[in-house]
């Protein structure tokens, strides 16, 4: 029985860093999200009236908003 506790433990305890080691990437991923998507005031510079409704399921979006302020508009 004390065998058997040991290895749940052990098993715990890998699943546990291995939980840690994907939250963090997933941060990561959320960090470089937000270092690519526009911000709401870029937005509003290029769409004067409008607004962006932005709520990723968990931590990271699928979304992407592809936007360019072509020079001279």
């Amino acid at each position: 029985m004390e065998e058997r506790t040991k290895e749940i433990n052990e098993q715990k305890k890998v699943i546990e860093e291995k939980n840690k080691d994907i939250t963090d990437s997933i941060n990561y991923a959320q960090r470089i999200q937000k270092s690519i998507l526009p911000t709401e005031q870029e937005i509003k510079d290029i769409f004067k009236d409008c607004f962006v409704l932005f709520k990723p399921r968990d931590i990271v979006s699928g979304d992407f908003l592809p936007i360019q302020k072509e020079w001279g508009s």
